[in-house]
């Protein structure tokens, strides 16, 4: 089981009880999620900083400077399959860019993913992948080879292009 990491919490936190984020003396997965997006984006020493702080992402300095006005715009995360998601991955944290969203709404939210229109839909390589019932890879890599997205998307695994 993975523990959490260590975080000395100030006294503010751990006896606040006022939005009820104090259960019996843990401290609220969202106050966690708060810490890290901060850690990430304005520490440095933080292995993922050059992802995030190191590309200019930042927190907005409303919730860098308040949990308390962090969790009130975004709220309780609706279950622990969720974790926050930046809408435009180019604008940092702040209000109007963030959700809670599950880890295959995240990976399609990404700079390396690969959005494919094809009757009247956009989907990400991953969510052809799983409609039509062809891999991942056979996708990519027909549409690496210059199929047409109708071909690619509809011929059987087994069958390639042009035989």
């Amino acid at each position: 089981m993975e523990s959490k990491p260590q975080l000395h919490v100030s006294a503010k936190y751990a006896t606040q009880t006022k939005h009820g984020h104090n259960r019996r003396g843990n401290v609220a997965p969202e106050y966690w999620i708060w810490h890290s997006m901060i850690q990430r984006c304005h520490n440095q020493n933080n292995k993922q900083f050059g992802f995030y702080g190191g590309r200019g992402i930042a927190v907005c300095r409303e919730w860098r400077e308040s949990y308390s006005a962090f969790f009130s715009h975004i709220g309780h995360r609706p279950s622990p399959k969720y974790s926050i998601d930046r809408i435009d991955n180019d604008r940092g944290y702040e209000p109007g860019n963030v959700r809670w969203a599950t880890s295959r709404e995240q990976a399609r939210n990404t700079r390396r993913a690969r959005l494919i229109k094809h009757a009247g839909q956009e989907l990400s390589i991953a969510e052809w992948s799983r409609k039509v019932g062809i891999g991942q890879d056979t996708l990519r890599g027909r549409i690496n080879r210059g199929w047409p997205i109708e071909t690619a998307l509809s011929l059987p695994a087994e069958v390639t292009h042009g035989r």
